[in-house]
């Protein structure tokens, strides 16, 4: 079969397009349209590879996870190499997704059309096909990603109170199912909060000026997509989480200072472990009695 140099770069420009969607989305990183466009722009050259003898595996395996580190640093730049390659290790996973997908297509349906050949895949269709395909392919995305939009504005919201030094101050919490950080010295209980939510109970933040704060004043290390971070907390006398009918008292959590402003219908983000204590502490309890 004929392969035309112009139908693959265009077909799989879309490809890549969908793919680094994905990716980021998994990632849960933003970036503007331009960098993806970009990125998806130089990954139509490596379908170029298409033309070029066989391949081992391994070889093809290394070209493409290549291919998923210039993508990345077009996409998201460097920050880190934790971040970097956590980018590059999720573009390769989706990548090799779809082209097991695809393989898997080609060796069941053998579909008129299709090439494959070091991995990358070729479909001659035309033009109005492939315009067609792509508008609805679009318009999936979109519906999908406002579901997705839908779930996360329909997370599970709930109350909270915490105390300190004699003052309390209240918020709305989101219980955030990717929100795992906990305290690794004590075990205490860690609510992520916007600033404005510390500074209106312990008055500041300014450690320096303020001696009493400084004892409380705690250096929390946590983990993101986009690499580690250290973030600044400060612990609390108690708290309380009121979830429907019950209330769920903390002992000395901290309150971590979001590194950027959360600016939704919620100011704190909780770990959905913390919803548990009571549970356990019913189990101790039971312990004990028995």
């Amino acid at each position: 079969m004929i392969v035309y140099a112009d139908i693959l770069l265009v077909v799989n420009l879309i490809i890549d397009f969908f793919l680094l969607k994905i990716s980021l989305r998994l990632l849960k990183i933003t970036v503007k349209p331009f960098r993806i466009i970009s990125a998806s722009v130089v990954g139509t050259f490596f379908s170029l590879y298409i033309f070029l003898p066989k391949s081992p595996v391994l070889v093809e395996y290394l070209v493409h996870l290549a291919m998923s580190g210039v993508l990345m640093l077009i996409c998201v730049g460097y920050r880190s190499l934790k971040s970097f390659f956590r980018s590059v290790i999720t573009l390769f996973a989706v990548t090799c997704i779809y082209g097991g997908l695809m393989i898997s297509l080609w060796q069941v349906a053998r579909p008129k059309g299709m090439v494959i050949n070091n991995s990358v895949v070729y479909f001659n269709i035309s033009p109005v096909v492939l315009i067609t395909f792509t508008v609805v392919g679009y318009f999936l995305y979109i519906i999908l990603s406002k579901i997705f939009a839908i779930s996360s504005k329909n997370a599970k919201r709930c109350n909270i109170t915490l105390y300190a030094l004699g003052k309390s101050v209240g918020a709305t919490a989101i219980i955030d199912t990717g929100n795992s950080l906990v305290d690794i010295m004590s075990e205490s209980e860690i609510i992520i909060a916007d600033k404005s939510v510390a500074v209106a109970l312990f008055g500041n933040t300014d450690i320096i000026k303020d001696p009493l704060l400084a004892t409380r004043f705690r250096t929390i290390p946590c983990d993101t997509v986009s690499g580690g971070s250290i973030l600044e907390g400060f612990r609390c006398d108690m708290g309380e989480i009121y979830l429907e009918d019950k209330t769920i008292s903390l002992n000395n959590p901290i309150l971590a200072i979001s590194k950027a402003p959360i600016k939704e219908d919620y100011s704190a983000i909780l770990n959905p472990k913390i919803l548990d204590l009571e549970g356990k502490k019913n189990e101790n309890t039971e312990k004990i009695n028995i």
